[in-house]
């Protein structure tokens, strides 16, 4: 008898779906609308997506561009996700809140669609999952949203002190490519989470936090620090078109990115390459321009060893 996973889940995020009265309104993925589609029918249906218990929807979901789309965007997509067969555990990305972490206004069609908070946890199988909003990274976040952040942050590690602890939230904490060329390729200065205070808080608890699951920056990989496996998938909106699966065994979580099919590939939507910058990125350890968007073969399919956690 072959061994059986005791948990499965699937990390999906950036599908960037846009209401159809906004699809020639500035910058879209070019069809991202059909593969987020795809993406939940599979989801809805079996036999295209290995079968998993829950869904982490790691942020924008929703394109959204002004809180009129916002406004029709989050009530569809959070309409559509209700309707799945397994639970749906969302974060906040920065395109569902334009940027306004702890903006009312700015968070308003979020809370209003999906009624969680900011910052929440749950548990399965003893592993405990910790959700938290950092989309607003970067110079204007207000010190007080700041400092409420790292405290909800602190008190769920807190919590789960003695337990095996994922961290899901939009933004990589930790850069998967040499930090300079990711900077230069991704054109953004939110390329990763820009306040070193949440990384130092969860490295401080290394010895139980197995991953740091994100997106944001339309690239697939994986690098470990301090013991910690930081993964980001690209999400279906833009090439590779990649969500993750995760399987959970005794002694250890098995992890393998999906790749949308063939057929809804769209090579120039890819940010990181010659169709946005007119030239192709590589780094150290991505010698090509389809490995540095992708990742490499060990990026793809890994293992992390389940901690026990401490107490």
């Amino acid at each position: 008898m072959s061994e059986q996973p005791r948990l499965r889940f699937l990390q999906i995020n950036d599908l960037h779906f846009r209401d159809f009265r906004h699809e020639r309104e500035g910058h879209s993925f070019n069809g991202a609308n059909g593969r987020a589609g795809w993406l939940l029918e599979a989801l809805r249906k079996p036999g295209r997506l290995p079968p998993v218990d829950f869904v982490l929807a790691v942020g924008d979901m929703v394109h959204g561009g002004s809180l009129e789309a916002l406004g029709r965007e989050c009530p569809t997509m959070a309409a559509a996700l209700k309707e799945l067969p397994m639970e749906v555990f969302p974060a906040i990305g920065n395109h569902e809140i334009k940027q306004a972490e702890g903006d009312p206004e700015g968070e308003r069609s979020f809370r209003e669609a999906y009624g969680v908070p900011d910052h929440y946890s749950f548990e399965r199988e003893g592993i405990a999952f910790i959700v938290f909003n950092n989309a607003g990274t970067g110079d204007n976040l207000l010190p007080s949203v700041r400092k409420k952040r790292s405290a909800n942050l602190q008190r769920l590690l807190d919590r789960h002190r003695n337990q095996p602890k994922i961290i899901a939230c939009h933004l990589p904490l930790a850069c998967v490519r040499d930090e300079s060329v990711l900077a230069a390729s991704m054109d953004h200065y939110s390329y990763k989470c820009l306040e070193p205070e949440i990384l130092e808080a969860i490295e401080s608890e290394a010895d139980s936090v197995l991953a740091v699951l994100s997106g944001h920056i339309h690239i697939t990989g994986c690098t470990v620090q301090k013991g910690i496996h930081h993964l980001v998938a690209s999400g279906p909106a833009s090439f590779p078109h990649d969500i993750i699966h995760f399987a959970v065994f005794d002694d250890r979580i098995d992890v393998e990115v999906i790749q949308l099919p063939s057929d809804l590939w769209q090579p120039d939507t890819s940010l990181h390459g010659a169709a946005r910058h007119g030239r192709d990125f590589t780094d150290r350890r991505h010698p090509t321009a389809l490995t540095y968007i992708q990742g490499n073969p060990d990026e793809r399919r890994l293992s992390i060893p389940l901690k026990r956690g401490h107490g």
